[in-house]
């Protein structure tokens, strides 16, 4: 199925399953590669395939107007494609709304991003911001809250809100 989506088309796997943010290298090629830090996780593909981490980027996006920070670090690894984790969407108090007929990304500030279905993969289509046309806040950008636990039983996961409508 991610086969079939266009790779002139920009598009984000909008993943439950994953642990992290991940990116390839070659992804929105303007942000700075940054480095990793202290103890990065120990990232596995889906059929279990341990994941090299190259570095990180902190990349600003603008869905419909909406201005959206992966805030989180997207780990550039030898991914093919790139992938946002919903449980740590969740964790930074986005709200993912999922029903037959609307699915959105809320953010924070509760402004509401458009979430696309393409067979059973959810994705998103923002636009990259120009990495030279804002100040770089990588600096100021708290550390991410690391849970030990799977993120299920996380304390800070069960304030967050995944919403799901038959």
């Amino acid at each position: 199925c991610i086969s079939s989506l266009s790779p002139k088309e920009h598009w984000i796997l909008f993943d439950s399953g994953a642990a992290a943010h991940c990116c390839p290298l070659d992804y929105a090629p303007d942000y700075p590669l940054l480095p990793v830090g202290k103890n990065p996780p120990k990232l596995r593909s889906v059929t279990g395939k341990p994941l090299n981490i190259i570095r990180r980027k902190l990349i600003r996006y603008d869905a419909s107007g909406v201005t959206l920070y992966a805030n989180a670090n997207y780990y550039v690894c030898d991914v093919p494609f790139c992938v946002v984790s919903v449980p740590r969407m969740l964790l930074q108090d986005f709200r993912a709304v999922l029903s037959k007929g609307s699915m959105k990304l809320l953010t924070p500030k509760r402004e509401s991003i458009d979430i696309t279905r393409h067979g059973t993969l959810l994705y998103l289509t923002p636009d990259f911001v120009p990495h030279h046309s804002y100040e770089d806040n990588s600096r100021r950008i708290g550390p991410i809250h690391e849970c030990a636990h799977r993120t299920s039983t996380c304390p800070r996961f069960q304030n967050s809100a995944l919403e799901l409508t038959l």
